[in-house]
């Protein structure tokens, strides 16, 4: 096996995970249209509707391109030497666990982004701006935590030979006593 097809696997395996969850976020947005059409006082449920279903569609096309474009992504990405499983040292393996715990941080820090940006485009149309603190109130919360994974995967990604260089260098100290 080489390392382009090890990782075709990986990023396919990504894509399916963000198309299931996808796939039940549509589902639970479907259900929520039809309670909020019962609602009177709320807005227009098709809007709200519309609004919530591009960032499912993004993350869906997003996905798609994952599983359908993983072999081309991988061949950009990785050398096609052959590897040898058994070879992998621990070290390998906490670089590759690091990197893929900060794929899977950011990738879910950017759909929340992406709502937060859809809404403030939404909030900025003609007679919805006096509407837009006041609504966006309670998402400043959620668009922090969604920005601080953001920051905090990319590192995690950029920075994980550093990282998983240092933890293997202190559990090699900790056996050795």
């Amino acid at each position: 096996m080489t390392a382009r097809e090890l990782s075709a696997i990986g990023i396919k395996l990504m894509g399916t995970f963000f198309a299931v969850s996808s796939l039940v976020k549509l589902l639970s947005l479907v259900a929520s249209l039809v309670v909020f059409r019962q609602v009177d006082d709320l807005p227009n449920a098709a809007d709200l509707f519309r609004l919530n279903a591009l960032v499912i569609f993004a993350e869906l096309a997003v996905a798609g391109a994952l599983v359908f474009k993983a072999d081309a992504l991988a061949d950009r990405m990785f050398s096609s030497q052959r590897l040898e499983i058994t070879g992998l040292s621990r070290r390998d393996l906490l670089i590759g666990g690091i990197a893929l715990y900060g794929v899977s941080v950011v990738a879910g820090a950017v759909p929340g982004i992406l709502r937060f940006a859809g809404q403030a485009i939404w909030f900025a149309q003609g007679t919805k701006q006096a509407e837009f603190f006041p609504a966006m109130e309670r998402s400043w919360q959620s668009l922090a935590s969604d920005v601080l994974a953001l920051f905090v995967g990319g590192t995690l990604l950029a920075k994980a030979v550093t990282f998983g260089s240092a933890l293997d260098g202190r559990l090699r100290r900790h056996e050795a006593r």
